[in-house]
């Protein structure tokens, strides 16, 4: 990996302020910046709830940066509770004002938490062609645990990162490379100084 850090965002969709998906993106990320062969860029979790009046109407300069930001990371960690089958409302307002190809050049794992084990692929089925058309590079799998996993997230986030971590960071690597890059739309050219 090269010698600058992995510049790490994580974003929580719940459906109300301080839900459990923010506690449960928090633990994950913890664990995988753990696993990573050097510590990431990762500041804290942010919470697009916070976004919603904002993502509804018209875009504030606080929706701007933050569609910068997530445009310049090299990994996004996007957290959603699974809502009616798939993800809320408010991550759908997000990935709507993201531009086309946005995430070219961007590693991200969705993270989901399901009601129930029946729900367990729900959203990830229904996240992962969206971020696709967006651009992303999924090479790993999705973190999925439902609300009776809860008391274990840090141990199955810590088993999660033992096994993808590495593949993640290689992926982060290869994206990195000029031959790498898209050609175009908003994330080529990108460069990570």
């Amino acid at each position: 990996m090269p010698d600058r850090p992995v510049d790490l965002v994580v974003l929580t969709a719940g459906t109300a302020p301080s839900s459990r998906i923010r506690a449960v993106a928090a633990a994950f990320a913890v664990e995988l910046a753990g696993r990573l062969p050097q510590p990431p860029v990762w500041r804290d979790v942010v919470d697009l709830t916070a976004y919603v009046p904002d993502l509804v109407g018209v875009p504030s300069a606080g929706v701007a940066q933050l569609v910068d930001t997530v445009i310049g990371a090299d990994v996004v960690v996007l957290a959603t509770p699974v809502s009616r089958a798939s993800y809320t409302g408010v991550l759908k307002l997000f990935l709507d004002r993201l531009p086309d190809a946005a995430l070219g050049g961007t590693v991200v794992v969705p993270v989901t938490l399901s009601r129930t084990p029946s729900e367990r692929r729900a959203a990830d089925l229904q996240l992962r062609p969206v971020l696709d058309s967006l651009g992303a590079a999924l090479p790993v799998a999705s973190f999925v645990v439902d609300e009776g996993e809860l008391a274990d997230v840090a141990v199955l986030a810590d088993a999660w990162a033992v096994r993808h971590a590495g593949l993640l960071a290689a992926a982060v690597t290869e994206l990195r490379r000029p031959s790498a890059r898209c050609d175009t739309g908003p994330a080529a050219g990108r460069t990570h100084a």
